[in-house]
């Protein structure tokens, strides 16, 4: 595989040696501070949250917004359903506690 795409040499992990350059970093007053976080309690327009109804109403709104848009992720609208069917079942002991295990199939 690494023929098929080219690639001669596999970059190394970090070193153990704190003299090499690509060592590992435990240094904490090294890592990174995240000082560009956004305040919570700012609206996008830069007001700042000065009553519970603004947060409830428009900033946490606007936070869950950004997290399902770059983190999570949304279902597309316009995805099939899915009907589950039973397959098989059968009893089954897993880890000395009696179990039911059943084989979906989904359409």
């Amino acid at each position: 595989m690494m023929d098929q795409l080219g690639i001669k040499v596999l970059r190394p992990g970090p070193s153990g040696n704190a003299n090499a350059p690509n060592h590992a970093n435990y240094d904490e007053s090294k890592a990174n501070s995240f000082r560009d976080l956004p305040d919570a309690l700012t609206f996008k327009s830069g007001k700042k949250v000065t009553t519970a109804e603004g947060w409830w109403m428009q900033r946490r709104p606007e936070i869950v917004e950004d997290f399902e848009r770059e983190v999570v992720g949304r279902v597309p609208k316009s995805v099939p359903k899915v009907i589950w069917t039973i397959a098989n079942t059968e009893t089954a002991i897993v880890a000395s506690h009696p179990v039911i295990k059943r084989q979906l199939v989904g359409t």
